[in-house]
């Protein structure tokens, strides 16, 4: 925390609200928040002077959720894919919510470029038993690998996922949901023989249902699919 951009983080957080934004996030306590904006961070961002960057990506774990935003923000602006994967390698294991996951994964567009590269990483992601690892590598899969880089192995690799996590079973939704609206064909099977949990086949075709870019024809199909009963 000696370095200089968290120094600068606390002075410019000092005295903020943090409940707001806790509030989105309730398995961490409102300490870990110092209250900034999005629009905040990404203008910090570009003020951060070059030789202050090293011992602020070195100074893991961060304290604060916006540490961690700041530090995203920084390692992805690399256009070298190999360097991206080395500093995500990096932060990975100190991944703890899921606005930290989604940011690293939205951000992380290099993956568009280079997506064997990324697949092979993404792999290892979905291998791993932590939680926010595994949701970073689903993520990541839905955003960059549902129109010409999407392989069935990729969706059979996600169902095979077992998860009792309310964030997990929430990102493996949205990648299935995200199936049925670009991958129709591939995905519709895993709900007509019921190939996933409850609570992920429902919450998946209520998205899809959602969507602006179903037909209301497989619309009406999909909500055939839906459980009639909940589980005992």
């Amino acid at each position: 925390m000696s370095n200089s951009i968290s120094q600068k983080l606390l002075l410019i957080a000092k005295g903020r609200e943090t409940r707001k934004v806790a509030y989105y996030f309730p398995s961490l306590p409102p300490t870990y928040f110092l209250g900034l904006s999005n629009p905040e961070m990404a203008e910090i961002k570009h003020q951060i002077q070059k030789e202050d960057i090293s011992s602020f990506l070195n100074d893991l774990p961060h304290t604060y959720y916006e540490e961690m935003i700041i530090h995203i923000l920084l390692i992805t602006k690399t256009k070298d894919m190999a360097m991206l994967l080395y500093e995500m390698d990096k932060i990975v294991p100190f991944l703890c919510c899921w606005g930290e996951t989604d940011k690293l994964a939205s951000e992380a567009k290099i993956f568009r470029k280079h997506p064997k590269i990324g697949y092979a990483a993404i792999k290892r992601y979905l291998a791993d038993k932590r939680i926010y690892v595994k949701r970073l590598g689903i993520v990541l899969l839905l955003t960059y690998y549902m129109d010409e880089n999407f392989q069935a192995e990729q969706m059979e690799i996600v169902s095979s996922i077992v998860s009792d996590d309310y964030y997990l079973d929430m990102a493996i939704a949205w990648y299935f949901s995200y199936g049925l609206i670009k991958q129709y064909e591939a995905t519709i099977g895993y709900f007509e023989k019921r190939t996933l949990s409850h609570s992920i086949h429902q919450k998946s075709i209520q998205k899809a249902v959602d969507s602006f870019r179903v037909s209301p024809e497989r619309k009406a199909y999909l909500k055939k699919l839906r459980y009639k009963k909940s589980p005992k």
